[in-house]
């Protein structure tokens, strides 16, 4: 009996927490591909664009889906040549909640103002991820975190989409509230807390 005891009290142990190893040893592709889960900056910033997304006419997201595609891709492989500066989740967090106020806006965006919105999104979820020196490593890295930032948009588009067209305008303005409650938490978060 004791030692069943002391073998769950071992187990109950937290071991040490790493904030980027979420998913393990996965490789470069999965691991850039999943880099949205396991990096909060880059993830918020995505569900941000998507909400966003989520409010606004379908043909205007045609237009700012396609434009994400082509910054995504031209961002991604500029970043193999361009350091771009960390995220600090300070910054992040304001614009997450800015991106909430535009989603909360009523009406649409004005399509101009919704791709450069979208470019810019792309540009920085784009440069967040950090990659190796290796170049066929980085290849592979670049292709799943292009492919992570297309897929994780288009998910919680689609989801809100889905929801907007059973029940109406409410479910968008939800998740635009919660993204705008969301990055004012982030912003208020002390420096080297993520």
């Amino acid at each position: 009996m004791r030692k069943s005891a002391a073998l769950l009290g071992a187990l109950l142990i937290p071991g040490s927490a790493r904030a980027h190893d979420a998913f393990g040893d996965l490789g470069a592709f999965y691991q850039s591909l999943l880099h949205p889960l396991a990096d909060p900056a880059q993830g918020l910033l995505l569900a941000g664009l998507a909400i966003v997304l989520a409010c606004q006419p379908r043909e205007n997201v045609q237009w700012a889906y396609l434009a994400l595609i082509i910054a995504t891709l031209a961002a991604s492989w500029l970043s193999m040549t361009i350091a771009f500066p960390e995220l600090k989740l300070r910054w992040v967090g304001l614009g997450v909640a800015a991106l909430g106020v535009l989603a909360l806006s009523s009406g649409r965006v004005w399509l101009p103002v919704l791709l450069c919105v979208t470019v810019a999104i792309a540009v920085i979820a784009s440069f967040a991820p950090g990659f190796a020196s290796d170049p066929r490593t980085t290849v592979r890295a670049i292709w799943g975190s292009i492919l992570g930032i297309l897929l994780v948009v288009l998910l919680v588009w689609g989801l809100l989409d889905s929801l907007q067209a059973r029940l109406g305008r409410p479910p968008g303005l939800v998740a635009a509230s919660w993204i705008v409650a969301i990055g004012i938490m982030a912003a208020a978060l002390p420096e080297g807390v993520a």
